[in-house]
């Protein structure tokens, strides 16, 4: 597992890290500049947080499928399964590597 590659296979497959956030980060910046330059509690506070609730869920959602469609291929494909023990809190501690760390989304393949 790494930030790169999601995964390598034992045979050398290497299963590309998607980077889901890094597509919508942009947008995502932009929803939310708007989401506070907006009254607390009116009806366009209310819009804008709706916006930016669907392209967050839509970001977990993409994650959530990829990770999907990874496990159930390589348990299709293999017999036995083995993962390093990743220290991911300790991880995410280094601030250069914090973002990447989740947008990956380790701890939820495992």
């Amino acid at each position: 597992m790494g930030l790169k590659e999601f995964a390598i296979t034992s045979n050398g497959e290497k299963i590309t890290n998607p980077r889901v956030l890094k597509k919508y980060e942009k947008k995502i910046a932009r929803l939310q500049r708007s989401l506070a330059r907006k009254e607390k509690g009116s009806s366009n506070w209310n819009k804008a947080k709706k916006k930016l609730a669907k392209v967050n869920e839509k970001v977990a959602n993409i994650r959530k499928d990829f990770l999907h469609k990874l496990s159930t291929k390589l348990i299709c494909e293999n017999q036995t399964i083995c993962l390093e023990t990743l220290q991911v809190k300790n991880m995410l501690k280094n601030q250069n590597l914090a973002k990447s760390i989740s947008d990956v989304s380790w701890s939820k393949f495992v």
